[in-house]
């Protein structure tokens, strides 16, 4: 009876899991603004932790050709795979893809919760590997930029991961608090995140300054243009969002 009480929490814990690997993966490979708030993000971690200059991450050649040297595994990738993991360990390889990889649903479709979850592992290859590439392009082109300042490949990979991560290296307890019920799902971007945009504001406050002061001018502005915002959403209140200056049918519109 020993074995059998122990098997019953496994399985339990392994359906939690899964279940959760399925609701992260729709809240980001299946939403547009998810994926958006993501770029974003990431532009302004490879500007204040990794000290790319703005106008070098909205150069659209930089993206151009980091999306080339990918499909093309030309000698920069190659390079870059050879001297360091940093194109391996992304957001999505170590967060969403163990998930989709061992998630199988028994039984035929026909229900709603079915047809979501055929629509996560049917369509999660693909969107994930776009997700992925969005990740990977960031990276080469943060790496490519130090590598032509004169960054040796080793210091311009660790430059960008330093920025946009290796989600691989993550402790114990904060993987327990990702995957326990009730936890915190999302909580590796953060322990990244945070640190490393603190570490980067002390040496240089100006580029987060600069983000806030935009921040707080698109509000005044649409605030100025549509008077002060309505009531938000209750889960609004427990994250950060910025008012555009923008309505649909008299509603606000948040990023």
């Amino acid at each position: 009876s020993g074995m059998a009480m122990k098997a019953v929490p496994g399985t339990a814990e392994r359906m939690y899991l899964k279940g959760l690997g399925l609701w992260k993966s729709g809240k980001v490979l299946l939403s547009p603004a998810a994926r958006m708030r993501n770029q974003i993000s990431n532009s302004m971690l490879m500007n204040i932790v990794g000290e790319m200059p703005v106008d070098q991450v909205m150069n659209p050649t930089r993206w151009y050709d980091a999306a080339l040297s990918l499909k093309n595994h030309d000698a920069t990738y190659h390079v870059l795979k050879k001297e360091s993991s940093l194109l391996d360990q992304t957001y999505y390889a170590n967060e969403l893809e163990p998930f989709l990889d061992n998630f199988n649903v028994a039984g035929e479709g026909g229900s709603a919760l079915q047809k979501f979850v055929d629509t996560i592992t049917n369509r999660g290859d693909w969107l994930g590997k776009s997700y992925q590439a969005q990740e990977q392009i960031g990276k080469v082109v943060l790496a490519k930029y130090w590598m032509d300042q004169g960054k040796t490949v080793k210091e311009a990979a660790k430059i960008a991961e330093s920025a946009l991560f290796d989600y691989s290296k993550i402790p114990p307890v904060i993987k327990k608090l990702r995957d326990v019920p009730f936890g915190y799902p999302f909580i590796t971007y953060s322990y990244f995140a945070l640190p490393a945009v603190a570490k980067a504001t002390v040496k240089n406050p100006t580029p987060l300054a600069n983000y806030m002061k935009t921040g707080k001018a698109i509000e005044g502005y649409a605030e100025g243009e549509f008077g002060p915002a309505g009531q938000k959403p209750e889960y609004m209140d427990r994250g950060n969002y910025l008012r555009l200056p923008i309505q649909y049918k008299g509603q606000d519109l948040y990023l």
